[in-house]
């Protein structure tokens, strides 16, 4: 479900009323923000509605494939369309579809500070800030014309919108009437266009609405233009989310760092032992097998054990044995065997010995 918050101010920054729309159903509304109102605010998205006399909107031309390069391109081009320095402006910038126009929304930037300080104050935390105008969208090659109770809100899809009273908009309206820049126009409203309106030399079609703030609160969408860009963005960047988890990701880079010498300290370790290990199995084989090639100590160990057992070949065995006897006469000259017995079971040899006198 899609929970849409709209809080519309007035020239002083203060609140003039506010809507509830969840799928685009016309919830509730008010005036006032009380704690029930602020309750409906749990899970919505907050859209603000500035006075659209503090916006100057434009749609400037910038022709090319590449919208990245369009947008960049843009300041430059406003700038030359205002005739102005942008530099105490704020603006944000929307490519329209299908069409080499940009649309462009342009407040100053004290203004919009003082907003700001409004909504904070309120302690209003807002997703999107706009205009009423930059809701209403005119068909080509014409211009459309909302009537909200006494303000009313003309937009032309390829130069400017603009909202006036109903005195000043139809001054400026017969002014395009008679230089010919209109020819067609489309009427929002909840009852039938003007007489006035009727009279000028120009096509117009009614819209007939049930209720205007609805029909126009429902056009809008995530792609509305949004003054809540640049330095008024209230989406961290990525170096600013960094910039917040610099210190855990420097005591995670140590902990890596101090888990991989440690690691690194103990395969060394490990290593060492293990060749100690080898040379101590290397000396106890030759000791236990003296002049035996070594090549696998530890395999050539383990057979050695196996065999001196029981569990290897009794010929092994045997032989073995014989060879230790043969090594211990070596080392005293006069012993002669007279006797020799083996046990296989017991896995024995039996020797008797003569001492030469």
């Amino acid at each position: 479900m899609t929970t849409r918050f709209f809080i519309q101010l007035d020239d002083h920054a203060e609140l003039k009323r506010w809507f509830l729309l969840r799928d685009d159903n016309l919830v509730q509304q008010g005036s006032q923000l009380n704690s029930e109102a602020r309750e409906l605010l749990d899970g919505a998205t907050v859209i603000a509605l500035l006075p659209d006399s503090e916006m100057v909107s434009r749609f400037i031309s910038i022709p090319g494939r590449n919208v990245k390069q369009r947008l960049k391109a843009a300041p430059f081009a406003l700038e030359e369309n205002l005739a102005s320095d942008l530099e105490d402006l704020h603006f944000a910038f929307v490519p329209k579809a299908g069409s080499d126009l940009i649309q462009c929304l342009v407040i100053d930037k004290a203004r919009f500070d003082f907003y700001l300080a409004a909504l904070e104050e309120m302690a209003m935390t807002c997703d999107a800030i706009t205009c009423t105008a930059a809701l209403l969208e005119a068909p080509e090659d014409a211009m459309a014309v909302l009537q909200l109770e006494e303000d009313w809100f003309v937009v032309n899809d390829a130069s400017t919108q603009w909202s006036a009273n109903k005195q000043n908009a139809e001054v400026q309206l017969r002014l395009l009437s008679n230089q010919e820049q209109l020819e067609q126009l489309l009427f929002w409203g909840e009852q039938a266009s003007a007489a006035w309106l009727n009279a000028m030399p120009l096509v117009v079609h009614d819209q007939i609405v049930q209720s205007a703030w609805h029909s126009l609160l429902c056009r809008y969408n995530p792609a509305t233009i949004n003054l809540l860009v640049g330095d008024y963005s209230n989406e961290e960047s990525v170096f600013e989310s960094i910039g917040k988890w610099r210190r855990t990701l420097q005591f995670a880079a140590a902990l890596v760092i101090a888990q991989f010498i440690f690691l690194s300290v103990q395969w060394f370790y490990l290593d060492s032992q293990k060749e100690s290990l080898k040379a101590e199995i290397t000396k106890l084989y030759q000791e236990v097998a003296p002049g035996a090639r070594v090549v696998d100590p530890r395999r050539q160990m383990q057979q050695l054990i196996k065999q001196r057992q029981g569990g290897g070949l009794s010929e092994s065995s045997f032989l073995l044995m014989l060879q230790g006897l043969v090594t211990a006469m070596d080392k005293y000259k006069g012993i002669q065997p007279t006797n020799l017995n083996y046990s296989q079971q017991n896995n024995e040899l039996r020797v008797d010995l003569l001492a030469g006198g």
